[in-house]
């Protein structure tokens, strides 16, 4: 089992050194003074390795659990690599979805039924009342309490219809992004 202190003790050589720790986990030392935690697993019939990290980013401690959540995958004859992938790709789609995204793909193909005159009235109080406040934010992330803020900055105003109008959009909106 490796400890913390013969990790920085180790020195790099001529050649890339691995440190097992335990349950396949290594630490591989470069040439160069680079520190990667890895570890290996078998998955049909081959054997592959899963890069963890740079040390010291991930402690040893951070490595093993990496380590425990990648054998689990592998248990259930999934890839970690290929797992790690997916969730990287779905973060990045979630935040690219949006409120303005959301909403604007949302007028789009609703504007058409509408006339011209409401067409605006809309487009204008999603672009300068709520794509200025919660447009950029990622729609999951979005939560009742900024929107409730946003309502009543209407209310303050003394415009209790246009509220009404905003909640419908917001509603809209978000039910276009469950489609989506």
């Amino acid at each position: 089992m490796l400890t913390d202190t013969r990790i920085r003790n180790t020195k790099p050589g001529t050649k890339a050194k691995k440190l097992s720790d335990s349950q396949r986990l290594y630490l591989e030392v470069t040439p160069a003074g680079g520190r990667l935690w890895r570890y290996r697993f078998r998955l049909d019939g081959s054997e592959k390795a899963f890069v963890i990290g740079k040390y010291p980013e991930i402690g040893l401690a951070e490595a093993r659990e990496q380590r425990n959540a990648a054998r689990k995958l592998v248990s259930q004859g999934l890839n970690p690599t290929h797992s790690r992938k997916l969730d990287q790709i779905k973060r990045q789609n979630e935040n690219a979805n949006t409120f303005e995204a959301v909403g604007s793909e949302w007028f789009e193909t609703t504007r058409k039924k509408w006339t011209s005159e409401y067409s605006g009235k809309v487009d204008s109080l999603l672009r300068k009342d709520l794509f200025s406040k919660v447009g950029p934010f990622p729609i999951r992330s979005i939560t009742a309490p900024a929107l409730v803020d946003v309502l009543r900055r209407f209310e303050a105003r003394g415009a209790p219809t246009q509220a009404l109008l905003v909640r419908q959009l917001i509603s809209s909106v978000f039910r276009q992004a469950i489609i989506a």
